[in-house]
């Protein structure tokens, strides 16, 4: 197996894979605002940037990655749309 990751195994990959450890990784990482200079998926390519070294460690089938939510709470009255 050449990647760890789901999204880029075809049907046997997947299986043979999951025969070898059944073990999967479902990263989730929120999406919200870091002050005006970070991308909203901060949080997200962190998480990848760590289990991307962990699966390869391990051998970790990855699936893909979950941004999740836009916490209200760090946005200002003005970045709100009417």
């Amino acid at each position: 197996m050449t990647s760890s990751y789901a999204k880029e195994m075809n049907r046997e990959e997947f299986a043979a894979a999951m025969k070898r450890n059944p073990v999967v990784v479902l990263p989730i990482g929120s999406m919200e605002a870091h002050g005006t200079h970070l991308p909203l998926g901060t949080d997200t390519y962190e998480i990848d940037f760590v289990i991307d070294r962990l699966s390869k460690k391990l051998d970790l089938l990855v699936l893909p990655t979950i941004d999740y939510g836009n916490w209200a709470a760090h946005t200002t009255s003005r970045e709100r749309s009417p």
